[in-house]
């Protein structure tokens, strides 16, 4: 019998990370601009909209240039392919191979939008509506018994028995104040300084744990309890960014930091980590009851470090790298470690005044027994009058392990399943430059 547990894969997810664990971590939703986006996710650089009152507020008058103010609009799209195989014999080649049982697809959208203005010749100030986080997860699997056939007979001899179903739905969105201060030293010199005030908003979370039957006589299906909750729940919080850049002649030099939050709704009750062997459930002990209700989120402390090369004599290119340092200061608990991403990514205008754009993003695992990420990104836009459309995609798969999701009581497969998962990001901006 599959014990019900899940294997976790990381605390902090990055919007590039697994699914799985979305409804007891959440999958923090780390979209920003479309440039900075394509450009290996380098926010507190390389952001041109509206989010950088979150990313990086001192950057806010920068992203105006010469034009007064500007909106913008940003749909995000993140596809999530799982795949979860068991380990068996191929008796023609006599060896152990994995087999898929399952393979779910889900597209889940977010928006987000706001707009910056000049405020005087130094000040600049923003307002965005953005997402901060994701607890969205959709596993349907179907389950197949068996039948003894006599030859000559008609029939199945794998008919269904019914489907297992867990699918949560629910997101923590922000609306963030920020405004910047620049100051020029020299000709060729300049030092900007930006506060952000980030503002969680209330949410509704849904969960549904589901065995679905087609008859009373099965072996494969879960002996577990269906649940179904549908609330609405206050996530009230705030959380501040700072940022401080500096820019001399070909090179830009940026630091953000953005606090660290906890969210805990009234009378939530959170998974169980079992630390013999390092996994979350998402039930009692004796996996039959879904246990999880209302949010117990947290969101680390967060340092960006970023450095961008736009040498003068060919400005068509633009070479920007950023460390972020996030740091874990929850007392109660103690299994996770500080991590760090190590960003890379750049542009380059072709003749024609289409940027190219492309990154690289090389992720530590907070957790000592699961081995790091790596992240490719790119992207493009273009510009017509006061318009401006950017687009850009990410990708990444990760192997990991875990046991099964639904605990079948006849099933005597040993082990951990193995789980692939692959994300793509689609995301698409415009702006409107007001004159």
């Amino acid at each position: 019998m599959h014990s019900k547990f899940l294997t976790l894969l990381i605390f902090f997810n990055i919007i590039f990370s697994q699914a799985l664990l979305n409804r007891a971590v959440g999958n923090d939703l780390i979209f920003g601009s479309p440039r900075a986006y394509a450009m290996g996710i380098t926010n507190s650089l390389n952001g041109k909209n509206s989010s950088l009152t979150r990313y990086n507020p001192s950057l806010l008058k920068k992203a105006l240039g010469t034009k007064p103010s500007l909106i913008d609009f940003q749909l995000n799209l993140n596809s999530v392919s799982e795949r979860r195989s068991i380990l068996v014999k191929d008796y023609f080649g006599d060896f152990l191979t994995y087999a898929d049982y399952v393979n779910n697809t889900n597209m889940y959208n977010y928006l987000q939008g706001g707009f910056i203005s000049h405020i005087g010749n130094k000040t600049a100030i923003g307002f965005s509506f953005l997402p901060l986080t994701s607890f969205n997860y959709d596993y349907i699997e179907e389950v197949r018994g068996s039948a003894d056939i006599e030859d000559g007979d008609v029939g199945l001899k794998d008919p269904l028995e019914g489907f297992h179903q867990f699918k949560t739905s629910g997101k923590i969105n922000t609306l963030s104040f920020g405004f910047s201060f620049s100051e020029n030293l020299d000709k060729m010199q300049n030092i900007s300084v930006g506060f952000g005030f980030n503002q969680t908003l209330n949410m509704s979370m849904t969960d549904e744990f589901r065995i679905d039957t087609l008859s009373t006589d099965f072996e494969n299906l879960s002996f577990a309890n269906s649940y179904y909750s549908d609330e609405s729940l206050e996530t009230l919080a705030n959380f501040f960014s700072f940022g401080l850049s500096y820019s001399k002649r070909d090179y830009l030099f940026s630091m953000n930091v953005e606090g660290d939050i906890l969210i805990q709704t009234p009378n939530f009750k959170s998974y169980n980590f079992i630390d013999s062997i390092g996994i979350i459930s998402y039930l009692d002990s004796s996996n039959t009851n879904f246990i999880v209700q209302g949010i117990n989120y947290y969101k680390p402390m967060q340092y960006h470090f970023g450095f961008s090369y736009n040498p003068k004599d060919n400005s068509d290119l633009t070479v920007s790298t950023e460390i972020q340092y996030n740091k874990f200061d929850f007392p109660s608990i103690n299994y996770f470690k500080n991590s760090s991403i190590y960003k890379f990514g750049f542009e380059y205008f072709l003749p024609s005044n289409i940027p190219i754009r492309a990154g690289l993003i090389y992720k530590q695992s907070p957790l000592q027994n699961l081995p790091d990420q790596s992240i490719i990104t790119w992207g493009s836009g273009l510009t017509h009058g006061q318009f401006e459309c950017n687009f850009s995609f990410s990708y990444t798969f990760y192997d990991y392990y875990y046991p099964t999701l639904f605990s079948v009581e006849n099933n005597q497969i040993q082990g951990f399943d193995q789980i692939t998962d692959s994300n793509f990001n689609f995301i698409l901006g415009v702006k409107y430059y007001l004159k």
